[in-house]
């Protein structure tokens, strides 16, 4: 998964939605919502501010190069 993607996973029937967080953004930023493309189901977005992005990602250095890993 790219850096610029985000997954929802729908409540109702359990399946993956994937979607470019900028255009995710700009349809939230319009008023409009997500909904699931195989049932219709009301998405929550994930990313409601930076903070909680980046307290989901952390960063360590290893062999002079940055490495992501997951919170545990």
């Amino acid at each position: 998964m790219a850096d610029n993607e985000v997954r929802m996973v729908c409540p109702n029937c359990k399946k993956v939605t994937k979607g470019l967080i900028k255009e995710i953004e700009y349809t939230l930023k319009e008023g409009r919502y997500l909904v699931c493309m195989h049932c219709s189901t009301k998405l929550e977005y994930p990313y409601r501010n930076i903070e909680e992005c980046m307290k989901e990602r952390c960063y360590r250095r290893e062999n002079g190069s940055m490495k992501q890993m997951r919170n545990k």
